[in-house]
């Protein structure tokens, strides 16, 4: 996404969060949910799960394909374009600092268990044109199967289960996600056996040699 675009895209939401600093109470807690929810969309590009239900393992080393749409009415929207990715498990392998009300907890890192999902999405699908080289991530929120749905408490993702993703090539390397790095060496050295690992690596890897050249050989190897 350009800095052109979110340029404009801060235009349009400056005049609520300007707002909420007027008003106190209800209303200013309020209109400040509202201003969060247009950032939200208009510095981020949401993205809902196509095809219906997709069950997605548990474990840690896995890669599930998986496609997305947007809101219909846009110009690439539900109906004219698709994007395309994998859904890779995470891992906090860093200390995570919790503050509430004044007191910061410090809570250790928890290698080994898995704290989410992200979404790498990699490629732009519109009609008959020539698929679009893309790369925009962001975490993704998942549901479990319970009543009507399996039953099995696995976790699963549906159309409600939005992305709020942003372009990763337009992010300053300390402003990425700390899970990027992470995901992508999983892909890595999930490749050789999982053929959904290999093609997003392979789509991607020229962008990742730009973003993680410390990890750009073991990619090349891990595609041939």
């Amino acid at each position: 996404m350009s800095s052109k675009k979110n340029a404009k895209r801060r235009l349009l939401a400056a005049p609520l969060l300007a707002a909420t600093l007027l008003l106190t109470g209800c209303a200013g807690a309020e209109l400040a949910h509202l201003a969060y929810a247009t950032m939200d969309t208009t510095l981020s590009t949401k993205l809902y799960p196509a095809g219906g239900r997709v069950k997605i393992p548990e474990e840690l080393e896995t890669a599930t394909p998986m496609t997305y749409t947007r809101e219909f009415w846009r110009e690439d929207g539900s109906g004219k374009c698709v994007f395309a990715g994998v859904i890779v498990p995470w891992e906090r392998t860093w200390v995570a600092e919790i503050n509430h009300d004044g007191n910061t907890t410090a809570l250790p890192p928890e290698p080994g268990v898995r704290a989410g999902y992200v979404a790498l999405v990699n490629e732009k699908r519109c009609g008959s044109a020539v698929p679009q080289k893309i790369f925009l991530v962001g975490e993704q929120f998942t549901g479990r199967a319970i009543l009507g749905m399996g039953f099995d408490g696995k976790p699963f993702v549906d159309k409600v289960h939005s992305v709020s993703s942003g372009d990763v090539l337009a992010m300053q390397a300390q402003n990425r996600p700390q899970w990027f790095a992470q995901s992508i060496e999983r892909l890595t050295r999930l490749a050789p056996t999982n053929p959904a690992a290999k093609a997003f690596l392979a789509q991607s890897q020229d962008d990742l040699g730009k973003l993680l050249p410390a990890q750009y050989a073991g990619i090349q190897a891990a595609v041939r």
